[in-house]
């Protein structure tokens, strides 16, 4: 790409990173600041990032020179359980620092091992990872249509179950995090038999009284 370029230095060993000042200012608020405005980056056009990991910076870096794409499973996450989650958020968590929340879908496939693992028992580990904080985060860095909503949506069903309200709060105060659980609920009630085993009775909304089941 054509015009300045700025100087980017990136984790404990300062990886050198010359890139367009122009990319970097469209994608980002917060390199826009530094480059535009009155601080030193400003006058010198040099940042220093110490406390970024390089992996994570050239991420974004290709998030950017690709018109916002990113795949779903370009972050590789070695661990499980709470761990292996820690670091997927942790990651989704830096793409928010940069307002690029949506480069975080990168981390898809990683955390779709983590959630979706059983134990010996057949019980899902995400039983004991996944936090009502890992919604909020994800849901509050990212936009509709990003694949971790649904992601997590799912993983926090499996751990909540039909009638668990583990996360009630997040569905009355997260936009979309409802109509998440919703579309995932729709198939894992479909092929109950009325009055089986496993059928489920509901009280119909309009007339008192009257039950239905699923």
């Amino acid at each position: 790409m054509s015009g300045p370029r700025v100087d980017i230095y990136v984790g404990i060993q300062k990886k050198h990173h010359s890139l367009p000042k122009a990319l970097l200012c469209y994608y980002s608020n917060y390199f826009d600041r530094f480059f535009n405005d009155n601080f030193v980056e400003g006058k010198t056009q040099k940042l220093t990032l110490d406390e970024d990991k390089v992996e994570h910076f050239e991420l974004l870096i290709e998030y950017m020179l690709s018109g916002g794409c990113v795949h779903n499973d370009h972050v590789k996450i070695t661990g499980r359980g709470t761990t292996g989650l820690q670091k997927c958020m942790e990651f989704v968590e830096y793409t928010d620092k940069y307002g690029m929340g949506d480069a975080s879908k990168a981390i898809h496939d990683a955390l779709y091992t983590i959630v979706s693992t059983k134990n010996k028992s057949g019980i899902y580990l995400a039983g004991t990872t996944i936090q009502l904080s890992n919604v909020d985060t994800i849901f509050k860095v990212t936009s509709p249509g990003n694949p971790l909503r649904p992601l997590i949506a799912k993983a926090a069903f499996a751990v909540a179950g039909m009638t668990g309200n583990a996360f009630s709060k997040q569905e009355r105060e997260i936009d979309g995090f409802a109509t998440e659980l919703l579309a995932i609920m729709r198939p894992a009630l479909r092929g109950m038999k009325p009055d089986g085993p496993s059928s489920i009775e509901w009280s119909d909304p309009f007339i008192e009284g009257n039950k239905r089941y699923n």
